[in-house]
C-alpha cells in the first residue's frame, strides 16, 4: 500500500508540473524581429524606423533591414533624423520616396546598402531656407 500511495503522489506531482508548464510565459507568441529591435530604440529612433518602413514600402526588405547590424540600423535612423530636421511635410514625402528609390536598386537590403545610405541619399532640405 505504501508503494501505491507513492505512485499516486508521483502522478499528482507530474500533473501539477505539466499544468504549470502550460501556463508559463514560454508559450507566448514569439516577438517579431521588428518588435525585438523596437525594444532597443528610443522614441525618436522608433519614429524614424516607422518613417523608413513607410518610405521603403516593401515588407520583405524591411524584414531584412531589421535583422542587420544594430549599430548600422541606428546610424541609418540617425541619418533619417538629421535629414528630416529641416524638412517641411512636402520635402519629407519626397525624402520618403527617395528611400524607396534608393533601396529599390537591389533585391535585398544588406550591410553594404546601409553603408552607402548616408552618402547615397540626402533630403536636400538643408539647401532651402525656411524649409
Amino acid at each position: 500500500m505504501n508503494i501505491e500511495l507513492t505512485k499516486a503522489q508521483l502522478i499528482e506531482e507530474m500533473t501539477k508540473n505539466s499544468q504549470t508548464k502550460i501556463n508559463t510565459p514560454t508559450n507566448q507568441k514569439a516577438k517579431t524581429p521588428e518588435e525585438t529591435l523596437k525594444e532597443k530604440l528610443n522614441a525618436t529612433e522608433k519614429a524614424n524606423l516607422d518613417f523608413f518602413k513607410e518610405g521603403l514600402n516593401d515588407e520583405n526588405k524591411f524584414n531584412q533591414f531589421v535583422l542587420l547590424n544594430e549599430v548600422k540600423i541606428k546610424a541609418a535612423l540617425e541619418h533619417i533624423r538629421t535629414e528630416l530636421e529641416n524638412c517641411n511635410d512636402e520635402q519629407k514625402n519626397t525624402f520618403k520616396e527617395g528611400i524607396n528609390g534608393y533601396f529599390s536598386q537591389s533585391s535585398q537590403i544588406d550591410d553594404n546598402a546601409l553603408d552607402g545610405f548616408k552618402t547615397g541619399l540626402n533630403s536636400l532640405c538643408n539647401m532651402f531656407t525656411g524649409g
